[in-house]
């Protein structure tokens, strides 16, 4: 991942401050009740939240003052100018689009630390009242494609050839004027320029999906758990917080109403479209993917009739086809993951977060579990996963080193049963711990995860103690 994303937190449950760093694969460990779900909730509840907060900072004096300086003109006359003459130059000077980005990131992360947080989280803004958000961003920005969206009568866009910005409004016919609004161009032309800004950290969210660590629950009541009554549900509560609880009629109604982090209430509807998703055919570019996932529960994932049904392998000597409540308790902790490794779009700038990934997976499946996450980071897919597992640090740590060049590689991977490894760079590890997160040391020998060593190396401890003190009775003996 060539964009550079690192984010700030404080006053997250039991985060008191911690700074997080993206990565292609990035791994956070730690103990229970240490903030890991409070951190990876506040991060893709911000992607969710990213378009809504980018349209906003529309009305920025920030953009104003940078449209004014680099076109040495208001963005009202820039308007003008570009329906009259059909394409306007935008200076690009880097240090001034740096600091415009910082800015506008400011301001979108404090309205999302004000006002998005608490609808992430679905509570009280009360009970987040001190959180807050930062983000430092960096990236190349898009040479290659323009960005615009239709208007009646013909296109508006924005391109960037390296050293200036290009405006450009294309009529679908010459002869013809534009029937807009001049605001609704003006308005048209920051966001275009926005986009161009934030294009990558929109295709982020644009593109986001999330197991939460309810998914076997999910995938085992989601019949329950009504589609339409949840988002009514869901729209009042937002209503209710957008007018400070004024809508009194309603309060008794919207109290008795479960509430569900975002995470977790996408989570229930991705997993109700599964029979849509599936009638758009498989995702040729994940096949190698989909095809390990179907090893390790031992069989494939079917809807039929909008039930989802577990089906054995063609070659198993006991063959079964049974409903997914009837599965083992794996299968419908991976249903959400087969469906989207089968069925997701392909070619986009897809980013999947996993809590606890290890949940309800024997020890082996773990490990096949890690092998499975190096595999679509090289397939271009971002991966956040929180966990309790040292197997599966374990393997990624030998996953790592079999990336190093050493004699008879090809070979010794052929024998051990690899068919990946994975690039410490891509990687970003961190431990919850102390009220905030301490990221770990990464080089070709994987990841130092002290965390697990800590904990194992003090059982084996007492272990040794113990026998060594049941050899000196049974000598006595």
């Amino acid at each position: 991942m060539n964009t550079h994303v690192k984010f700030r937190f404080e006053k997250f449950g039991p985060i008191d401050e911690a700074e997080l760093e993206l990565g292609n694969l990035t791994v956070i460990a730690g103990r229970n009740n240490t903030g890991k779900t409070y951190l990876v909730y506040a991060l893709y509840g911000f992607f969710k939240e990213f378009r809504r907060l980018m349209v906003r900072t529309i009305d920025s004096p920030h953009l104003d003052g940078h449209i004014r300086r680099a076109t040495s003109s208001s963005s009202k006359d820039v308007a003008s100018k570009l329906t009259t003459e059909g394409s306007l130059d935008w200076k690009y000077e880097r240090k001034e689009v740096n600091r415009l980005q910082s800015r506008l990131l400011k301001e979108m992360c404090s309205q999302y630390s004000s006002y998005g947080v608490p609808r992430v989280f679905n509570t009280s803004s009360n009970y987040f009242e001190k959180a807050s958000m930062e983000l430092d961003f960096n990236t190349e920005l898009n040479v290659d494609q323009p960005i615009g969206f239709t208007l009646r009568g013909g296109t508006l866009s924005c391109s960037f050839d390296g050293s200036k910005f290009v405006l450009s409004m294309e009529k679908e016919s010459p002869d013809e004027e534009f029937e807009v609004d001049p605001d609704l161009i003006d308005r048209g032309i920051k966001l275009i320029f926005i986009h161009t800004l934030f294009g990558d950290l929109f295709s982020i969210g644009a593109w986001i999906h999330v197991l939460s660590s309810a998914r076997l629950s999910i995938s085992l009541f989601y019949k329950e758990l009504d589609y339409a009554r949840s988002r009514l549900v869901r729209s009042l509560q937002e209503v209710e917080d957008d007018q400070k609880g004024e809508l009194q009629p309603l309060n008794e109604l919207i109290s008795r109403s479960s509430r569900y982090p975002l995470p977790i209430q996408d989570n229930i509807d991705s997993t109700r479209d599964i029979p849509e998703v599936v009638s758009e055919g498989l995702n040729e570019e994940l096949l190698d993917a989909y095809a390990d996932l179907t090893d390790m529960i031992g069989g494939s994932l079917e809807v039929e009739d909008d039930d989802i049904r577990f089906v054995s392998r063609k070659d198993d000597s006991r063959p079964f086809d049974i409903p997914l409540h009837l599965a083992s308790s794996s299968v419908g902790e991976m249903t959400n993951l087969y469906f989207y490794l089968g069925f997701t779009p392909p070619g986009e700038e897809n980013f999947l977060i996993i809590d606890e990934p290890e949940s309800h997976l024997d020890t082996s499946n773990q490990i096949q579990f890690a092998r499975l996450l190096a595999r679509l980071v090289n397939l271009g897919i971002r991966v956040l996963i929180t966990t309790h597992s040292d197997y599966l640090i374990k393997e990624l740590n030998n996953l790592i080193m079999l990336n190093s060049d050493f004699e008879d590689k090809e070979n010794v991977m052929t024998r051990l049963g690899y068919r990946e490894s994975l690039d410490a760079e891509l990687v970003r590890a961190y431990v919850a711990e102390d009220n905030s997160l301490t990221p770990c040391k990464i080089d070709h020998f994987g990841i130092e995860m002290p965390v697990f060593d800590k904990t194992i190396d003090e059982i084996n401890k007492v272990s040794n103690e113990l026998a060594s003190r049941l050899v000196i009775e049974l000598e006595e003996d």
